[in-house]
Order: structure tokens, then sequence, then C-alpha cells
């Protein structure tokens, strides 16, 4: 355990095709490193919104330009978030994602018809052929 003791729970309701309820619950420990991180990641969604609100856009090129600079930052921020929690989100990859089995069923054969069918389905099978 941290030694600050800070922690967070991620949580989930699983319902299953039976209509089964699962509740998963994970106590994730966050360390010093984690809130920095988290506090860092905060400050840059902030520094976004503060950017797209107080930049004075005066030409076309200057909204262009301010929108593909907070789009490329957003994009970061998104990536190193699910960086982080891939910890609790593999665990409901396991669930949505379950490992079927796949059980081969071997297909019907064709029932034979006809003359040439039935001589060719007793040779087949071993049987002798009548009058020869």
């Amino acid at each position: 355990m941290p030694p600050n003791e800070l922690f967070m729970y991620v949580g989930f309701l699983h319902v299953n095709k039976a209509g089964e309820f699962k509740y998963h619950v994970q106590k994730i420990y966050l360390y010093e490193k984690d809130q920095n991180f988290l506090k860092n990641l905060k400050t840059m969604l902030t520094n976004i919104k503060s950017t797209m609100q107080k930049t004075p856009l005066t030409t076309e090129a200057d909204y262009v330009k301010i929108e593909k600079d907070c789009e490329a930052t957003y994009v970061r921020a998104v990536e190193l978030f699910n960086r982080f929690c891939q910890s609790f989100t593999s665990k409901l990859n396991d669930i949505i994602n379950p490992k079927i089995e796949e059980v081969k069923e071997e297909a019907p054969q064709p029932e034979v018809t006809g003359k040439k069918g039935a001589k060719d389905a007793g040779a087949k099978s071993g049987a002798a052929p009548k009058g020869g």
C-alpha cells in the first residue's frame, strides 16, 4: 500500500445473456507517480480548454492552426489515459469477449437416391455387386 493511502475503485456491472448480474470491483492504489500523471493530464485538458476559449481568432488560418494544435494535444492525452487505464480495461475485454470453444459439427452426409447412386453407395460400403 502506498504511504499516502490514496486509491480509487474501478467497478462495473455485468449482465449476461441469462440475465444474471455480476459485480466486478477493483481497488487500485495511487502511488505518487500515478497522482502526478493524473494531475498533469488534468492540466493538459485544462490548457486545451483555456486555449480554445481565450485565443483571439482573427483569420481562418488562426482557427485552423489552434484547432490542429489542440486536437493533437487531445489525442495525446487520450492515448496516455488509455495506457493508464489498461490495467482494468484488459479485465473488461475478458468479459466482453469471452473465449468460446468452437465445437465442430460434422456435416450430414447427403443421402444418395436413384439406381446409379445406389450402386455407388453399395460399392463404397463394401457390399458385393449383385448379378455379375
